[in-house]
């Protein structure tokens, strides 16, 4: 960031060492189902070190969102200006997880802001210059591109089929526009 502390972030299964007063001190998996193995979960991670890597100004697990919905890791860093820190999360087990882009406060205590979305899997973001965050990765499922999309349905579109619609080689690339706050999506598209 401005200051040069680093920043690091992915997927643990427990002994994070963890800060005081972070937005989570406890490794705490999911329950297990009723059917089939029980998978113990991943959580994800945000680490934020000083600028010459000798100690940790935050550490904190983020197994889950403001809803309680999982986390199992965190795919992309991108500091703010103002010292909060956008993070991406993705895929990162074999449970169902909240896969979205939000903004970690400065010292890494709550969760301000969060968009989130089933059908995309988020691996890399940037800050622009205009104070936006883009996001690319993956979607297999249904997209909502705006209207002024460069493209919006799967290329090549495949007929519905039995089971339902599905996209061309199983998976598109997308590029998401994201005001600031994450309140909005200003421009999406395949």
């Amino acid at each position: 960031d401005a200051a040069g502390d680093s920043y690091i972030g992915g997927v643990t299964s427990g002994d994070l060492p963890v800060t005081p007063g972070v937005y989570e001190t406890q490794f705490t998996p999911g329950g297990c189902g009723n059917i089939g193995p029980c998978f113990i979960p991943n959580s994800g991670f945000l680490t934020k070190f000083n600028a010459q890597g000798s100690s940790l100004i935050f550490s904190t697990y983020i197994s889950q969102n403001q809803q309680q919905q999982q986390i199992q890791s965190v795919n992309g860093i991108v500091p703010a200006p103002n010292g909060d820190v956008y993070f991406s999360t993705g895929f990162g087990g074999p449970l169902p997880s909240a896969v979205g882009v939000y903004l970690m406060n400065t010292s890494g205590s709550a969760l301000v802001a969060a968009n989130t979305s089933e059908s995309v899997n988020i691996n890399a973001i940037a800050l622009g210059k205009d104070g936006n965050l883009y996001a690319t990765g993956t979607t297999s499922g249904p997209f909502a591109a705006t209207s002024s999309a460069f493209q919006r349905f799967p290329q090549p579109a495949i007929p519905s089929l039995p089971y339902g619609p599905m996209a061309g080689g199983g998976g598109d690339a997308f590029v998401l526009k994201f005001d600031g706050t994450l309140s909005k999506i200003l421009a999406a598209t395949l």
